[in-house]
């Protein structure tokens, strides 16, 4: 999949913003198509799971999956042949690893399993510029937030389940590392 860099990512994101509903599903389905035939090509758990099924038939005729088969079957859908389940746990072992990247490439993510079975997500470089995009113009909707945070020395507070890989958390600590000149402009409590 091509790669987008932090501030494509916000051009990207804001033109999206201002598109009519029309041109905003138009996009969806061109980048689902291109989700799709990424998967098709590069996992083999989706490879096999599409096999029967016509690249242009609409979506609802894609078979669905669940995070039990995902987590069942890890080592088959994850399109990285390097990563297997084995290294993700290994990574996972060790609390001081949250907000740093697997083999240099990866933020590792647990969703809470409130549905009865968490989920490991992976973000690459491309994910967490896309993410953060997202995140810094849904807060900044406005231009007057913006120009009032920055005005007040730009600091934040956040709430988050920490003490495990947790996306605000380990999002909060790897921009951090990325960033240590912010540690007096961010501070994330736990909820708990």
């Amino acid at each position: 999949m091509k790669q987008i860099g932090l501030l494509r990512a916000l051009a990207l994101t804001r033109k999206a913003n201002k598109m009519s509903n029309q041109e905003r599903i138009a996009l969806q389905q061109r980048r689902l198509k291109e989700l799709i035939a990424y998967a098709r090509k590069n996992s083999s758990y989706f490879s096999k799971l599409y096999k029967s099924i016509d690249k242009d038939c609409p979506l609802s005729e894609y078979p669905t999956t669940n995070k039990a088969d995902m987590a069942k079957h890890f080592d088959e859908w994850f399109t990285d042949r390097s990563i297997t389940r084995d290294i993700v746990d290994s990574f996972m072992s060790d609390l001081s690893n949250v907000g740093k990247k697997l083999n240099g490439k990866y933020l590792v993510y647990t969703t809470s399993g409130s549905t009865g079975t968490p989920c490991i997500v992976l973000y690459d470089d491309t994910t967490i510029n896309v993410s953060s995009a997202i995140g810094v113009l849904r807060s900044f909707a406005r231009k007057e937030d913006m120009r009032l945070f920055m005005q007040s020395g730009g600091k934040a507070l956040a709430l988050f389940a920490d003490n495990g890989f947790y996306l605000g958390s380990g999002s909060g600590k790897y921009q951090l590392r990325k960033m240590p000149w912010k540690k007096g402009k961010m501070k994330a409590l736990d909820v708990r």
